[in-house]
């Protein structure tokens, strides 16, 4: 089963009277507040914060083994002052990370989320208007650690 034909099927049985909100948290080392972006057409207040609508257009990680996952993110008049936070973090060697989460609603909990953060790859600007960033999951099999102590087979941290 393909993407395409997933998302149809679950279309079909999805509940008309509730509303997901997409949700994209980007955060910076160096930033005092993250840019919370919520794709809507309205303000969405949550415990983890108030997101800010915006026009994005969202391709998820996709799970296939053979591909790295990536996310990207086309974001519609993102305000000037998000456009230079971002420009300004893409200059650093710390890494941008994006948190997606979906709700159902407001003041609620997410409905679901991407288990880890997303290190962005890329930013660009394209035109007075749209801003691209491409996401990838961190690289979590070349995560030294030791192997001695923590395998797949064994309880992490019990000896070999």
């Amino acid at each position: 089963m393909d993407m395409t034909e997933a998302i149809k099927e679950a279309y079909a049985y999805a509940d008309p009277a509730v509303t997901l909100y997409e949700t994209f948290e980007i955060s910076h080392s160096t930033w005092l507040n993250n840019i919370l972006l919520v794709d809507a057409d309205r303000a969405l207040s949550t415990p983890q914060g108030d997101f800010r609508p915006a026009t994005i257009k969202a391709s998820l990680p996709e799970t296939d083994s053979s591909v790295r996952g990536q996310m990207k993110l086309t974001i519609n008049c993102l305000p000037k002052a998000h456009r230079d936070a971002l420009f300004a973090a893409a200059q650093e060697t710390d890494p941008v990370y994006v948190k997606y989460r979906q709700y159902t609603g407001p003041g609620v909990a997410p409905d679901a989320e991407l288990p880890v953060s997303l290190s962005v790859a890329s930013i660009e600007f394209q035109g007075d208007f749209e801003t691209v960033v491409t996401c990838l999951y961190p690289d979590l099999v070349n995560i030294p650690f030791c192997r001695r102590i923590m395998t797949t087979g064994i309880l992490p941290g019990g000896r070999v």
